[in-house]
């Protein structure tokens, strides 16, 4: 493909080391395929983990997320770069967002998740969707302490979340913004933003390998994520059939009342994405239970339609949107053992015609050189509309 030829500041909040982030991954993946394609790129990252060493760090994160203020001055970095354009992944926690409304430059904004309607960004509380916020007010993030279990923490995201995402300060200031997945699109047109400015551009994954291998003669299954409660693990093996194997990566341990017994599950711990990427084609089908919307179609997700196996899951969600639209495997409702095994059985029974399907699927929607090009699209439109779109 042709070379783009343009400078774009990326302004990104990094989270946590500690914390397993997809988000963070993506934008370093996303700067690197831009960078290739002949962009200029200037780098606008903040990190918690060098932010959160500094005195005041919680007081000065908090008035940010609340009011927009920010206590450096990114403007300056940017104003001597001279972009065509600015990229906003995440400002949360450690930039305010008045900035970057101030600029006299187009705004792109990728979502990766809910956070402009939502405190904890993930529209789940109590073990179940919640759109409370986004339909009564923020004022229920306060009341239930939706940001790590506290009503101190979630008060600054219930204000910065007052306004729903059509009231989003930088939501309101972008010329162009890119969901990644179908159901995070049809949201924020519900929430009010106008579609002339949504760009549905799903992340993509590097191409890893070269062909489709046949299925497992003996059907084997993989679960790839962590053990918390939006991941769905433990409804999973509480459903899961005694005459299939399950692999379960990514938990170091599972929780031995539902392991007791169970000769047909696997734990084979954490383990690096390269030997998650090497492994996959060895399994009949992923199976994702994850219990949230998600922000963007699941990275796992997207790695096993690129090793050509299919993906089983969990119902009313972004991975079970992806898998309906395209047919690249199954979907189970919640609770449904019967449901449950009958989609396994309809990847084991798919073969080698689902797994070549699945590969398509990946060349069709999520490889680098389409995410890019669509970029370009998209970075080109919110030129035209200017600033203050």
């Amino acid at each position: 493909m042709g070379r783009i030829s343009m400078r774009v500041a990326v302004v990104h909040s990094f989270y946590r080391s500690d914390q397993p982030s997809g988000e963070n991954v993506a934008v370093l993946q996303q700067v690197g395929a831009l960078r290739n394609a002949g962009i200029e790129i200037l780098e606008v990252f903040r990190s918690t983990d060098e932010e959160s060493e500094a005195p005041l760090y919680k007081v000065r994160s908090a008035i940010s997320v609340a009011t927009g203020v920010d206590f450096g001055h990114p403007q300056r970095a940017i104003s001597e770069f001279a972009p065509d354009l600015v990229h906003v992944h995440n400002t949360f926690p450690n930039f305010g967002t008045r900035w970057l409304t101030k600029l006299q430059i187009p705004i792109v904004t990728t979502l990766h998740n809910f956070r402009a309607s939502c405190a904890n960004g993930l529209l789940y509380r109590d073990g179940h969707i919640c759109l409370e916020c986004p339909t009564s007010g923020s004022k229920a993030a306060f009341v239930h302490g939706c940001y790590q279990g506290s009503r101190a923490a979630s008060l600054p995201a219930a204000i910065s979340t007052a306004g729903g995402a059509k009231g989003n300060r930088l939501l309101k200031a972008s010329a162009a913004i890119i969901t990644q997945s179908a159901r995070v699109h049809s949201f924020m047109i519900q929430q009010g933003i106008p579609e002339v400015r949504l760009h549905l551009i799903p992340g993509f994954v590097e191409e890893i390998h070269t062909q489709v291998t046949e299925p497992p003669t003996i059907p084997r299954f993989i679960f790839v994520g962590r053990n918390t409660p939006e991941k769905g693990l433990a409804e999973l093996l509480q459903l899961w059939p005694t005459e299939l194997q399950l692999d379960v990566v990514g938990s170091n341990e599972m929780a031995p009342t539902l392991h007791q017994g169970k000769n047909n599950l696997g734990n084979l711990g954490v383990r690096q994405r390269a030997w998650i990427m090497e492994h996959l084609p060895n399994y009949t089908a992923l199976v994702f239970p994850g219990r949230v919307w998600e922000g963007a179609y699941p990275l796992v997700v997207r790695e096993a339609l690129e090793a050509g196996i299919p993906v089983v899951a969990l119902a009313d969600s972004g991975a079970a949107d992806l898998i309906t639209d395209f047919d690249v495997g199954a979907i189970y409702e919640d609770g449904s053992a019967s449901q449950l095994l009958s989609g396994l059985g309809a990847t084991i029974n798919g073969g080698q015609r689902l797994r070549l399907h699945a590969r398509e699927v990946y060349k069709l929607l999520l490889t680098k050189d389409k995410w890019v090009s669509e970029m370009g699209t998209a970075y080109k439109h919110a030129r035209a509309m200017g600033v203050g779109s």
